[in-house]
């Protein structure tokens, strides 16, 4: 009975069940800790959504951890090739899950893994690009550790793509003033092992798209924040279902 009940649930509930049966245990545990006094964090992800599809599956994720309380609230920024266009699909994506008052900006534009086809955005869930932030993506970003920042919350910070964005952040005179609102860096690249030490992998997915930024911000970011590296190694190892 249970199992029927769920399968005939429609509309962004779904996305929460869905978590539940890839996730199982895991999505449990992380709403009983929803429930605890615990201050949780906000979130920044940076994605080139449209490219494949991984960055929309995080979105998603994201998305329910943001509903089931563990993040207390979110910031898109879309980069690479065609930025105002991964803008809208990422924040049609967030719309058709019921996020669409998650703000979602265009960030740097440039080089791209896609090929910036039709294709990338041919779907019925595209949003206008007046439903974007108008500030772009670095105001966002620092509205962002300041809101959370005057709340005495912190920010964990997603990179699912090129570091141009982060790059540019870390260039901001705001950043120093700002950078004790940060919990943690995430980033989807790679690293490798040089004189008994983990330096960025140059050939690794999203280092390699702005080599320059990935440098500075795998030096800088090592030195100042709590920094932590998945390399396309995991996908095979943490899998999930589309």
């Amino acid at each position: 009975m249970e199992r029927s009940r769920r399968s005939s649930v429609s509309g962004p509930d779904t996305l929460l069940l869905a978590s539940e049966h890839y996730g199982g245990l895991l999505v449990q545990q992380l709403r009983d800790a929803a429930h605890t006094p615990k201050q949780f964090a906000d979130m920044i992800m940076i994605g080139d959504f449209g490219v494949d599809v991984d960055d929309e599956n995080a979105l998603c994720l994201a998305v329910a951890l943001l509903r089931i309380g563990v993040v207390h609230r979110m910031s898109v920024i879309a980069n690479t090739g065609d930025s105002t266009m991964r803008a809208r699909l990422a924040k049609g994506t967030l719309q058709a899950l019921g996020a669409g008052d998650v703000p979602v900006a265009a960030g740097v534009s440039g080089r791209s893994l896609g090929g910036n086809g039709d294709f990338e955005f041919d779907c019925r869930y595209l949003a206008s690009e007046d439903e974007l932030d108008p500030r772009g993506g670095q105001e966002l970003f620092f509205t962002a550790l300041d809101n959370a920042s005057k709340d005495g919350r912190q920010v964990c910070i997603v990179l699912n793509s090129a570091l141009s964005d982060m790059r540019n952040v870390l260039e901001d005179a705001r950043w120093k003033t700002l950078r004790h609102a940060v919990n943690n860096v995430t980033v989807m690249g790679g690293a490798t092992s040089k004189a008994g030490t983990l330096v960025m992998d140059p050939l690794a997915c999203n280092n390699f798209i702005d080599l320059a930024a990935a440098s500075a911000v795998y030096e800088r970011l090592s030195r100042e924040v709590p920094f932590f590296v998945v390399s396309r190694h995991a996908a095979a190892q943490v899998q999930l279902g589309t």
